[in-house]
């Protein structure tokens, strides 16, 4: 496997664990919108990959687009569970497209992605860190990459964008990182799309690729703070990708809408996405 490639894991079984309300919406969506495709934008981060994995197993869109800079090769694409039983079986699977790579500086490479019949929906899971891009890096990924998607994504008929921000997101905050979610949220508010979808996830729990001494601290904090408050300081990347993934299969708005969900809704979402053992 090269240094480039990313890996994504299929759960083969997700159809027998679906509840049987996310079966219901999942089938009148797909009867309604039977030629429906889906663009990931961020494919690669903690919940791109999870949002990639869950629309290839559930098969809810016709065709799934992934723009990246990291190579995604057919071969590691594993099988998690019991090919059989699930709708991503090779004769459901939605067709899985590669944009790679994509350099959202390039205005052609950008337009390019967002051309010919367009996406029903687009989930943005773009973004960085100051620690890896520094602060105009940052801004540039998590600001204008994004607000640069979503016009295109507008322009293109896109029903509905779909974006991982932050639970502290502020327009008003001191602290960069917060006043940066914030203005994007802002601006997507205001930008009149049919519907836009925010989630504001806390911290992130998964199996991280770049492990940050910040983050490997709250770490170790954070089983006992969850104790006292289990649905408001952290949320796994799977949670969030079921979340967002269910929220794509709602009946589209006639006006248009935006629905914000906290961390705490995001779990509520994800624990009601599989049936109860």
């Amino acid at each position: 496997m090269s240094e480039n490639s990313l890996k994504i894991y299929i759960d083969g079984d997700v159809s027998s664990k679906l509840s049987s309300d996310v079966k219901e919406k999942l089938e009148q969506f797909k009867k309604a919108n039977p030629d429906a495709k889906v663009l990931v934008l961020g494919p690669t981060g903690e919940v791109g990959r999870e949002v990639v994995s869950l629309l290839l197993a559930t098969g809810a869109f016709s065709r799934v687009t992934i723009a990246a800079r990291k190579k995604l090769d057919p071969e590691y694409i594993s099988e998690g569970g019991g090919k059989d039983s699930s709708p991503s079986s090779e004769s459901m699977r939605p067709v899985l497209e590669q944009v790679v790579p994509i350099n959202y500086d390039d205005e052609k490479a950008v337009n390019d992605l967002f051309a010919g019949d367009g996406y029903d929906t687009v989930f943005c899971c773009l973004g960085t860190t100051r620690g890896i891009s520094g602060k105009d890096g940052f801004y540039r990924v998590d600001h204008d990459y994004v607000m640069k998607a979503a016009e295109k994504a507008k322009a293109g008929g896109t029903r509905v964008f779909s974006l991982c921000s932050a639970a502290n997101a502020n327009s008003d905050s001191m602290f960069f990182y917060a006043k940066v979610k914030g203005q994007v949220e802002t601006e997507l508010k205001g930008m009149g799309l049919p519907k836009v979808s925010i989630f504001q996830p806390g911290f992130l729990e998964c199996e991280r690729d770049q492990g940050r001494i910040g983050e490997k601290l709250v770490s170790f904090a954070l089983p006992l703070a969850k104790f006292f408050f289990p649905k408001s300081l952290a949320v796994s990347t799977r949670s969030v990708a079921r979340a967002m993934v269910y929220d794509s299969l709602l009946k589209r708005p006639e006006t248009p809408v935006v629905n914000s969900y906290s961390n705490s809704a995001i779990i509520d979402i994800a624990n009601s996405f599989q049936k109860q053992v």
